[in-house]
């Protein structure tokens, strides 16, 4: 962190930039590649920064920390798929609410362009190659559909290669799962439905 606070008030050497970009990006990528958990933020702060210190090199001036601070809120937030978390995050770190539009303009086309090019975030993708799929929900309604089609309550699980068998699911598997859905949105609703009384009003508000 002492580097990514270096780096955000551009006093960090040209080919420090460079090295700390390249071979960051070479050991993160291995360490991703190899299965391991953890050491996401801080690498892409540290790259999105060193970035930011690159293209100080050759844009326009505009001020010591200020395209190393835009690169790094890009970089996290379109990489992990949470624009709002970018931009918090690097307000944050420098508490210059100025830098807000150019933040608000660069993590949103980052998050544009990893949606438009990366078929999940990092961490989600880390999470699928480990069986786990954020998207199962359609598994789960291509079931509905198919029992109401079939007129039955029952179906086998088998393995991705179907030569297993790992379970079954039920009609009441189903509904259970979905109880807890709606659970969790009448919790939601009864949190942001909370009335706020305010001693100069004579009535609440919502």
């Amino acid at each position: 962190y002492d580097v990514i606070a270096g780096l955000l008030q551009g006093n960090t050497a040209g080919h420090v930039l460079l090295g700390v970009l390249v071979v960051k990006a070479v050991i993160w990528s291995v360490s991703l590649g190899s299965g391991t958990s953890g050491g996401v933020l801080a690498p892409l702060l540290m790259m999105g920064a060193a970035l930011g210190g690159v293209e100080s090199s050759f844009l326009p001036v505009e001020g010591a920390g200020f395209r190393p601070l835009v690169s790094l809120g890009a970089i996290l937030g379109g990489t992990m798929r949470s624009p709002l978390t970018g931009i918090v995050f690097a307000l944050e770190l420098t508490h210059d609410i100025n830098m807000l539009l150019p933040l608000v303009v660069a993590v949103t086309i980052a998050h544009g362009f990893t949606v438009l090019v990366l078929r999940r975030s990092i961490l989600a993708e880390k999470m699928a190659r480990r069986g786990f799929h954020l998207g199962e929900e359609r598994n789960l309604r291509l079931v509905v559909y198919r029992m109401a089609e079939s007129g039955l309550t029952r179906f086998p699980v088998v393995s991705r290669h179907g030569h297993q068998l790992v379970g079954m699911i039920a009609l009441t598997d189903l509904l259970k799962g979905r109880a807890l859905t709606l659970d969790g949105e009448q919790r939601r609703e009864r949190v942001l439905g909370t009335r706020i009384w305010l001693p100069f009003r004579s009535r609440p508000v919502q």
